[in-house]
C-alpha cells in the first residue's frame, strides 16, 4: 500500500508508535484533523500549566499521491521544466480557494514571477531552469490554500478548547502561530522552498498574550525576529533561564522577544544567517526541483537597523558553492524588493574582497558556536553595532 502523508502516517502517542490506516481515503482520517482532535483532547485533560505543540504536515506535498492533473507534463520523456517527482497536496476542502485568483495575486503582482534569470547564479540561469509551468504551479497554489483551510479550522478548535477550559477567557494563555519556510509560486521560476530569496525566507508569525501587552497598540514594528528566538522566548514566558554562554560551554542562538512584545523596546538584531546544505547522498546535480538541485549557500540578511556603508541595512548577500564554481548574489531590498537585479552580476553593487563587513560577518556567522574563540556568541555577532570583531 502506498503511504499517503495526510491519510496514512505514524504517530507517537506517549512513547507508543501507532500507524494510522486511513483506508478508505476520506475526510475523517485527514492528518490535520487528527492533530486537532488530539490537541483538543490534551487541552481538556491537561493540568495547568500545560504546553501544547501542534504541528500538522499540511500544506506540504503528499509523497504517496499521484501527480496533480495540471502537472502531468513532468512524466514526458523530455519535459520543458523537469520538476522531477511532484505529488499532489491532499486536502479535504476542494474549491475553498476558488474565489481567489492566482494570476491577480501572484503572476501579475510580482515582477519576479518567471523573471529573466540571466542575472542569477548558474543553477537558475535560463540554460539550466526554464520557465515555471503556469497551470501546474497555479494548481499547487490553490491546493495549498485549500489545505490551509483545515489548519484554520484546527486553530479555531484549539482556541475554543482553551476558552472552555478557562471560563471563556484567553487571558492566561500564550498562543504562538508560525510555520516552516514557505514555497515559491513561480518567483525566480521556482516551485520548491529552498533558496535565499525573500519569498522563501520569510515565515508568518502571530503571538497572542493579552496579559503581556502594555498599550503600544497601533505601532508597526519592523524589527526582525527569527526561528531560533522561539526557544528563548517560550523559556522566558515560563520563567525558565536559558544557559549563559559566559559561564557555561554552551548557550542558545536566539534571543527572547519579551522586551519587544511588552513595550516595543529597541530590538538589537542587525543581521542574521540564512544557509542551506545539500543532503548527504547521491543525486543528479542536473535535475531541477524534485531532487535537491540547489547548491550549498550561505547568506547574510541585514535588518532595518543596520549600519551604513560597510554593513548597510536591508540587504541580502549570498555566497553559493558547488557543484558550480563559487558564485555571488547581492540585493538592495529597499530598491529591489523582488530581487530581480543581482548586483554581483549586473555590476551595480557587490561586496568587495577587502575590508567588507558583510563578508566578514557572513564568515563569522557561518561558523559561530555558542561562544567562538574570540568570545563572541552568535547573538553577539547578530547584534554587534560597531563592525566585525
Amino acid at each position: 500500500m502506498t503511504p499517503h502523508l495526510e491519510y496514512y502516517y505514524w504517530m507517537n502517542e506517549d512513547g507508543t508508535h501507532l500507524y494510522k490506516d486511513g483506508s478508505p481515503i476520506d475526510g475523517t482520517h485527514y492528518q490535520t484533523d487528527k492533530v486537532a482532535d488530539d490537541a483538543v483532547a490534551f487541552i481538556q485533560d491537561a493540568q495547568e500549566p500545560f504546553f501544547l505543540y501542534a504541528v500538522p504536515s499540511a500544506p506540504h506535498l503528499d509523497p504517496g499521491a499521484d501527480y496533480p492533473p495540471a502537472c502531468d507534463y513532468v512524466s514526458d520523456p523530455t519535459p520543458h521544466w523537469p520538476w522531477g517527482w511532484l505529488p499532489t497536496i491532499r486536502t479535504t476542502h476542494d474549491g475553498a480557494a476558488a474565489a481567489l485568483d492566482y494570476d491577480t495575486l501572484v503572476k501579475l503582482a510580482k515582477p519576479n514571477w518567471n523573471e529573466d534569470t540571466i542575472d542569477k547564479p548558474q543553477f537558475l540561469d535560463p540554460d539550466h531552469l526554464t520557465e515555471a509551468n503556469h497551470d501546474c504551479i497555479a494548481q499547487l497554489w490553490y491546493d495549498r490554500l485549500e489545505a490551509l483551510k483545515s489548519i484554520d479550522e484546527m486553530l479555531g478548535r484549539i482556541k475554543l478548547a482553551i476558552e472552555d477550559k478557562d471560563g471563556g477567557s484567553l487571558q492566561k494563555t500564550v498562543i504562538i502561530f508560525t510555520s516552516d519556510n514557505g514555497y515559491y509560486n513561480g518567483e525566480q521560476r521556482l516551485h520548491q522552498k529552498i533558496g535565499a530569496y525573500e519569498d522563501g525566507i520569510r515565515v508568518p508569525l502571530g503571538i497572542r498574550y493579552p496579559a503581556l501587552h502594555t498599550g503600544f497598540g497601533g505601532t508597526t514594528l519592523h524589527d526582525y525576529v527569527i526561528n531560533t528566538d522561539l526557544g528563548p522566548t517560550i523559556a522566558a514566558l515560563g520563567a525558565v533561564n536559558t544557559p549563559d554562554p559566559l559561564t557555561t560551554n554552551y548557550g542558545v542562538d536566539g534571543q527572547s522577544w519579551i522586551p519587544l512584545l511588552k513595550d516595543g523596546t529597541a530590538w538589537p538584531r542587525l543581521r542574521f544567517l540564512v544557509e542551506h546544505w545539500k543532503p548527504v547522498g547521491p543525486s543528479d546535480e542536473t535535475d531541477a526541483e524534485g531532487t535537491d538541485f540547489y547548491p550549498d549557500f550561505f547568506s547574510i540578511r541585514t535588518g532595518p537597523g543596520g549600519t551604513t556603508g560597510r554593513d548597510p541595512a536591508n540587504v541580502l548577500y549570498t555566497v553559493l558553492t558547488g557543484p558550480f564554481p563559487t558564485q555571488y548574489e547581492f540585493y538592495d531590498l529597499v530598491a529591489d524588493p523582488y530581487q530581480t537585479s543581482n548586483g554581483c552580476k549586473t555590476g551595480l553593487s557587490c561586496p568587495g574582497d577587502i575590508d567588507n563587513a558583510l563578508k566578514t560577518y557572513l564568515s563569522l556567522l557561518e561558523g559561530c558556536d555558542a561562544k567562538d574563540a574570540s568570545g563572541f556568541t552568535c547573538p553577539d555577532l547578530e547584534n554587534d553595532p560597531d563592525g566585525p570583531p
